[in-house]
Parts: structure tokens; C-alpha cells; sequence
């Protein structure tokens, strides 16, 4: 297995860079996004990696933060999606992006990354979502710009209630998006109060 690749950058295009490590040129896959933040070529770099084995064919795929790979291994696990397509994902959204799109269950953001239709965007949510709430990611929890205005009158109750912030949102953030279009405040405190609950 290779953890991680530090070498020279010899050359980057869109979606591949090569590495320079002792000699040896390694071809890493990587997001087309991240082609643009890569250091000059005669830099040194260091990316992340994933070995993929398929049939006779071996692929190494490279991200900047370790962060970036754990999301490219979680993607892997859903059905239908391959490593080219879970790269694809990535090159469309940052890590951060996407686990807010996941969390809230938002399918047309989803469905904007290139080979994402309904069916699997809402397989990535049921499959996903709840690991990624387990973990605390994918959301800035100290602050309240990405809530509307229902959410942000029931993150101040549950505040009021004595809950800290961050638990509070989280709680806000499980309940279902398609159930949370409905809710007014009062029940979406309720719905959050028993998550909270089923926590202690």
C-alpha cells in the first residue's frame, strides 16, 4: 500500500501530475481542481494516496489532505460509484461542500457533479449521512449562515434550552430535509430534543 507520495512535481495536467520520488516518475490521478493549486513543476509535493487494483490495471489517485482521501474512501463504498466517478465528485466540490450537500440532504446540488443522477445522489445521502453526523463533520457548527430562518429561531430555543451550539445545530441538521420543509420552530425543537436524547 502507498500512504503518500513526497517528491518533485515534473509536470501537472488536467486531472494527472507526476511525481519524481528517488527516481521513479509515479502518474497520480487526482481532482482537476486540484491541478491549479499544485506548486510549479521542480516543487516539491506531497499528496495523499489511494492504490486502486482493477483487473491488470493498478491506479493511483492523490489528494492534498488526508481529509480529501478519507471522503474519496467513503464514496467508494457506495454502490455505484468507481474511482474515476468519486474523483469526478471531487473535482466538483471540496470535501467541505460536499459533506454539507450530504448532511442536508440536498439532491440537486448532488446531481450537478458530472454521472451523479437522483438515484445515486440519494444513495450517497442513506449511505453517508449518518457517518458523517456520527463524526461531527461537514458543517461549520458555531455558526448559523447555512440554517433559514425556521432553523435559525429553533437553534435559538434549544440554545435557550441550555444545549451548546454545536450539539444544537447538529440535532437541527438530522432531521430529514424533506420532513424540515414542512416544520415550523416548535417542531422542529421537538424533533431535535428526542435526537438529542437518544445522544445522552
Amino acid at each position: 500500500m502507498i500512504n503518500f507520495l513526497r517528491g518533485t512535481l515534473v509536470e501537472a495536467q488536467n486531472g494527472m501530475v507526476t511525481v519524481e520520488v528517488n527516481g521513479i516518475g509515479y502518474g497520480v490521478y487526482v481532482p482537476s481542481s486540484l491541478t491549479g493549486r499544485l506548486l510549479s513543476p521542480g516543487q516539491e509535493i506531497r499528496l495523499f494516496t489511494c492504490l486502486m487494483v482493477q483487473e491488470n490495471n493498478l491506479s493511483l489517485f492523490g489528494f492534498f489532505t488526508s481529509a480529501e482521501l478519507d471522503f474519496f474512501r467513503r464514496l467508494l463504498n457506495v454502490d455505484g460509484i468507481g474511482p474515476k466517478g468519486a474523483l469526478k465528485i471531487l473535482s466538483t466540490f471540496n470535501s467541505e461542500a460536499l459533506r454539507l450537500a450530504i448532511i442536508k440532504e440536498d439532491v440537486n446540488m448532488l446531481i450537478s457533479a458530472p454521472g451523479i443522477g437522483k438515484k445515486t445522489a440519494r444513495r450517497m445521502i442513506l449511505e453517508l449521512k449518518d457517518g458523517l453526523m456520527a463524526k461531527g463533520e461537514g458543517i461549520d457548527l458555531t455558526h448559523s449562515s447555512d440554517l433559514d430562518e425556521e432553523e435559525k429561531d429553533a437553534l435559538a430555543a434549544l440554545i435557550t434550552l441550555g444545549f451548546d451550539a454545536p450539539a444544537a445545530k447538529k440535532a437541527l441538521l438530522f432531521i430529514p430535509a424533506k420532513e424540515k420543509d414542512n416544520l415550523k420552530a416548535g417542531e422542529m425543537v421537538k424533533q431535535a430534543l428526542q435526537y438529542l436524547h437518544r445522544q445522552k
